[in-house]
């Protein structure tokens, strides 16, 4: 992903969000005191000329902070239920899953392959 923003601005929080998803990303310095967000190259990606704008793998963007967030927030609400919720919870709790013994070993192999899964 391509995430343009400019230091110490409220773009600064897509940024945290960002390392602590431990995304792939590159950063690019959009100076807005120089006008490069009314430079036509930052225009072609963000129309509205405003910071931060994140170009995902899709090739699609997202302007406005409240939307990035949200569209991360996604991903981190995958990673509470399916990966955590569904996963883990298999694998550490099997019993409340399964109160047949026999039944645990399956529980903990479903819940080892859950995160594995990409149907969200």
């Amino acid at each position: 992903m391509k995430f343009y923003m400019t230091p110490g601005s409220c773009s600064t929080s897509i940024h945290i969000i960002l390392e602590e998803l431990e995304e792939v990303f590159e950063v690019y310095i959009v100076h807005l005191l120089a006008g490069d967000h009314f430079k036509p190259d930052y225009v072609a990606i963000n129309p509205k000329s405003t910071i931060p704008a994140l170009v995902r793998n899709d090739g699609s963007t997202l302007t406005e902070v409240p939307a990035i967030a949200y569209c991360l927030a996604e991903i981190m609400a995958y990673v509470v239920d399916t990966v955590h919720g569904q996963g883990f919870a298999r694998i550490f709790a099997t019993k409340t899953f399964a109160r047949n013994p026999n039944e645990h070993q399956a529980v903990r192999q479903l819940g080892l392959r859950n995160p594995e899964r990409r149907d969200r």
